[in-house]
């Protein structure tokens, strides 16, 4: 929420209220450290309103490629491993650990599919295996 506030030049609390309005774009996920939104959505949203994007002035943004596909956090990944978020962090500077999707001011972002793909592989099970679609869609939210 915090790089939509700089983006568009005003508080993360007016960020919240824009949120909640009919035709602000749904966010990639909810996560424990908050909400996440695609930029090009957001953006799209901006042109349709016709608000403006000060943050945009001069500048390229590009966004981070995270498309739809489900993303995860330090806290997700926390209870997933059953470990603290401390430890996470830890895991996640090992090699062989999926890189960030994205890293914003809240935190880092991962592809929850990788990680997972990551733990079988850990555990010893396949790294590959397919996924059930209702688990493939699931971002490991919270609403």
């Amino acid at each position: 929420m915090m790089e939509l506030a700089r983006l568009f030049g005003l508080s993360r609390q007016r960020i919240q209220q824009l949120a909640v309005r009919p035709g602000f774009p749904e966010p990639l996920a909810s996560l424990e450290m908050g909400k996440v939104w695609w930029l090009p959505q957001v953006l799209d949203w901006a042109i349709r309103t016709n608000r403006p994007v000060p943050g945009l002035s001069g500048h390229t943004v590009a966004a981070a490629p995270l498309g739809r596909r489900a993303v995860v956090g330090a806290a997700e990944l926390a209870r997933q491993f059953g470990v603290g978020r401390q430890r996470v962090q830890q895991i996640a500077a090992k090699p062989g650990f999926p890189r960030p999707a994205a890293t914003l001011t809240m935190g880092r972002l991962w592809y929850a599919d990788e990680c997972r793909a990551w733990d079988r592989a850990r555990k010893g099970g396949p790294a590959t295996s397919k996924a059930a679609p209702s688990e493939e869609s699931d971002p490991g939210t919270t609403t």
